[in-house]
């Protein structure tokens, strides 16, 4: 835990670096807020609804964690925790501020009843705003692996994400 708080003081502090906090929502059958992932009908939606993330953009480092996911899954008698993770390898600039993105990343999702577990690789693709507040809107398609009591399978999705943040 120290190390976490040692690497987290410094990504805040390095001057190269920019800090913003914010939500997406995204709708598609994956990723960050899908409509399911899971090929079995044994296996619950990873996803309950459809519910923003808390977004820790850390320039180039975009971490996304599924909060209220979690807390309306555990007032369910369930259980389900989820992040994502982009790196940005490539910003272009266009008129007027905005720029492209393409950061390639990936997802953990655990659930429970029965137990799953989601790992996947994304690629976010998109254009976005960076100012005091900033706005984007990305493409992520994605591809992973299911494990889990009930099976064992290959899992593919993708969304739209609309994000909001505010520093960076």
């Amino acid at each position: 835990m120290r190390n976490l708080a040692v690497v987290a003081a410094l990504a805040l502090t390095t001057p190269a670096w920019g800090a913003g906090i914010g939500t997406t929502v995204g709708v598609g059958t994956g990723a960050v807020v899908g409509l399911g992932y899971s090929l079995n009908a044994d296996y619950p939606s990873t996803s309950m609804g459809f519910f923003p993330s808390f977004d820790l953009r850390l320039d180039p480092l975009i971490i996304q964690v599924h909060a209220l996911e979690t807390l309306v899954s555990l007032s369910n008698d369930e259980i389900f925790l989820g992040a994502n993770a982009y790196y940005i390898l490539a910003r272009p600039s266009f008129q007027g501020g905005w720029e492209g993105v393409v950061a390639p990343g990936g997802g953990v999702d655990l659930f429970g009843n029965p137990f799953g577990l989601v790992v996947d690789a994304e690629v976010l693709f998109g254009i976005q705003y960076q100012g005091d507040i900033g706005v984007g809107v990305y493409v992520v398609p994605a591809l992973g692996v299911l494990l889990g009591d009930v099976d064992t399978a290959l899992v593919t999705g993708g969304t739209v994400q609309f994000s909001v943040w505010f520093g960076g």
